[in-house]
């Protein structure tokens, strides 16, 4: 498991499924567009965001909406990490879409485990990062699968799968924020209904 094999935590990890998400609120159903904005993905997130965490344990809460209303940037349509506030949205709809001959399961998996990376700290090393992302195209933290990674990761897409692992300088990156603090995913991971849910928040770190 990726929170494991990278964050560390000393106790594990627990993951928490929550109910599926079906209204926006009380008798206000989701758009017929599937498309939510940030507004509406913040609201979701408080009203639903309720594991409690005691003893030094920490929660990221992982939210999965259809689809998020663009912001002009062209980015963080996929997923997007706001790190201050420890969670993370998936936009499933644009996910599922796949890229190129690489299915939706896959695409899914490399941007869940892209914005953890971003929960944990990743990535601020200005010796291999751009915009908040790896400059490896081989590495998980690259910013979103495009041609170039496919091209780097041939031997991968081949088989219809995207990078899996960190690269080494993501890695040190990683020990050395555990040796300075604890990272923020150090024991409980909660996630929100796999459908139709979002959040959103401050110092995000888009795609």
């Amino acid at each position: 498991m990726f929170l494991e094999r990278y964050a560390k935590p000393v106790r594990g990890v627990r993951l928490i499924l929550d109910e599926e998400i079906r209204e926006l609120a009380p008798g206000v159903p989701i758009p017929e567009s599937r498309m939510l904005s940030d507004l509406q993905i913040h609201e979701l997130a408080r009203q639903h965001r309720s594991l409690i965490v005691e003893g030094g344990a920490e929660s990221i809460y992982l939210l999965y909406i259809p689809r998020r209303l663009p912001d002009g940037s062209g980015r963080g349509e996929r997923g997007e990490a706001f790190v201050a506030e420890s969670f993370a949205v998936i936009a499933s709809d644009r996910v599922r879409e796949g890229f190129l001959a690489i299915g939706g399961d896959e695409v899914e998996r490399f941007v869940t485990q892209h914005e953890l990376g971003h929960l944990l700290g990743l990535v601020s090393n200005e010796g291999h990062e751009h915009a908040g992302h790896c400059t490896n195209p081989t590495c998980l933290m690259y910013p979103e699968p495009d041609l170039r990674a496919a091209l780097a990761n041939w031997w991968r897409a081949f088989s219809g799968r995207l990078p899996t692992e960190l690269d080494a300088d993501c890695q040190r990156d990683l020990e050395r924020l555990r040796e300075s603090a604890q990272p923020r995913a150090s024991a409980t991971m909660s996630s929100g209904a796999r459908k139709e849910r979002g959040t959103s928040g401050p110092q995000a770190a888009k795609g």
